[in-house]
């Protein structure tokens, strides 16, 4: 799995599906939208296995940003939260009960996108 400008990449396991021999899948959740490609390489019995599929218009679809599934509020990106951390973090000198309190709020927020993420998923999965 490759995603990104900078070329992050993730192995991922592939697991036979089941009921479905032959066939098999790899799960994970993409925490960002835009263009992924899988590389999936190795052996298949004696011959060797070298393929790249990269999200495209004759593809597979990108991965769509979850702003437009969700209500009634939308929920931070990541990288929004981290900032928000970042400058609780800066105004604290030594930490406050209003600080932790504030850090517990946005630690409930991740939490939250992790199970809408992990929703969005799923529903794609399915579809």
């Amino acid at each position: 799995m490759i995603v990104g400008g900078g070329a992050k990449k993730m192995d991922l396991a592939l697991d036979p599906s089941f009921g479905q021999p032959s066939s098999y899948e790899a799960h994970f959740i993409p925490t960002i939208s835009g263009d992924y490609t899988y590389h999936i390489f190795g052996k298949v019995q004696d011959k060797d296995v070298d393929e790249s599929f990269t999200s495209s218009p004759e593809g597979f679809d990108s991965v769509d940003s979850p702003d437009d599934l969700e209500f009634p509020d939308k929920v931070p990106t990541n990288a929004q939260l981290q900032s928000s951390i970042t400058a609780l973090e800066s105004k604290s000198s030594g930490g406050s009960d209003d600080t932790a309190r504030a850090l517990g709020i946005i630690g409930t927020i991740a939490g939250v996108i992790g199970v809408a993420a992990g929703g969005v998923a799923l529903a794609s999965r399915r579809s």
